[in-house]
This record gives C-alpha cells, structure tokens and sequence, in this order.
C-alpha cells in the first residue's frame, strides 16, 4: 500500500485480507499530506495494530546508492527539472522497496514510520 488513504474499518488486520502472514506492505512519505486527508474515519495501515510491513519512502542511501524520497501523493511525478518524486519513479527508494516485496526479498526493506495515534475521526470497531 503506497500512501494509503485508508482502509475500511471493516478490515481490522491483515488477517481480514486472507493474504498469507508477512506478505502485506504499506508505506507513506513524509512529503505525502494527502493520504492523511483520505484517512479521516479510515485505519492507517501502517498502524502496529493493522499488522502491516511498514518499509520506508525517505531519501535512502542503498548498497551505496542514493535513492529519492517521494515529495508527494502521486505515483509518478519525475519530470527533467527533478522537482518531485512519486512512488514509482525511477530511482526512488519507496521503488527499491516495493520491488523488494513484490520479488520475494521483503525481509530487506527498510523500516518505515508508523503512526503513534490513529486518525481524527477513527474510533475502530
């Protein structure tokens, strides 16, 4: 989950997904204010009660390589000028990461922030 806007309260935990233990994700950039937005009376999934893998969207050095922190909600922004990165943009490290899920190598992410305290407006079930 790239900058989640939020997850149904329906959905308490992984367990509610039925995807097998260790293998759901969730990552937010510092620089993404909009996925807070989405969230209101929606559970962050990268809170310790959802029971996701948290790994990290920041400026990372990587294997001795530089990675991008994404700047903002979107995907996709990297244009010529270098004035923003999303998700997926080349050379970002929330790419190197979400490739490490996705190839079997989730044991080498790096750990990404969680929330200390759910949303505005979230009570839970």
């Amino acid at each position: 989950m790239l900058g989640s806007a939020g997850i149904e309260k329906d959905i308490r935990n992984i367990s509610d997904l039925h995807v097998p233990a260790g293998q759901v994700y969730a990552t937010e950039a510092a620089g993404d204010g909009l996925a807070d937005l989405g969230r209101f009376q929606r559970q962050d999934p990268r809170m310790e009660s959802f029971d996701a893998k948290v790994f990290s969207s920041e400026t990372a050095i990587i294997d001795g390589t530089e990675y991008h922190g994404t700047t903002e909600h979107n995907t996709v922004v990297h244009g010529t000028d270098n004035s923003g990165y999303g998700y997926l943009d080349k050379d970002t490290t929330a790419l190197y990461e979400a490739a490490l899920t996705t190839t079997g190598n989730g044991d080498r992410i790096l750990p990404g922030a969680r929330p200390v305290t759910p949303p505005a407006g979230f009570s839970g079930r």
